[in-house]
């Protein structure tokens, strides 16, 4: 059995759209698949999702995020409670895979995904 994204299966699928119709199959943009609609991000106090235990919007995220002193912790957060999906609007996988050293202890459960991932990257440049 062919797994939805393989070549021969996005072929048939492509073969039966009308031409110009998006594509039924699932499609990577800049690794993202099925990131988290805009509407259920944030709590009503405007906190994402995958900040549970901290008291941050998502503006004060972003920032948090950029800043040199601190933003290693927040992306090891952003990367340990996340949906990867939903990392990638935060944060390019270039960025990752620079700052991945300096976050890498932080990620916990999901280190081997990120590890997977940054390790991709660097070989294929994807």
């Amino acid at each position: 059995m062919r797994a939805l994204g393989s070549a021969s299966a996005r072929q048939r699928s492509d073969a039966a759209r009308p031409r110009g119709a998006p594509s039924a199959c699932l499609r990577y943009n800049n690794g993202v698949i099925c990131p988290t609609p805009d509407a259920i991000l944030c709590d009503q106090q405007g906190r994402p999702y995958f900040i549970w235990d901290e008291d941050v919007t998502l503006a004060e995220f972003r920032r948090l995020l950029a800043d040199p002193r601190v933003g290693d912790y927040w992306l090891a957060t952003l990367l340990r409670q996340a949906k990867p999906d939903d990392v990638y609007r935060f944060i390019g996988l270039p960025e990752i895979v620079r700052r991945w050293p300096s976050v890498r202890a932080g990620v916990g459960n999901m280190r081997a995904f990120w590890d997977w991932r940054t390790e991709r990257r660097r070989a294929h440049g994807d």
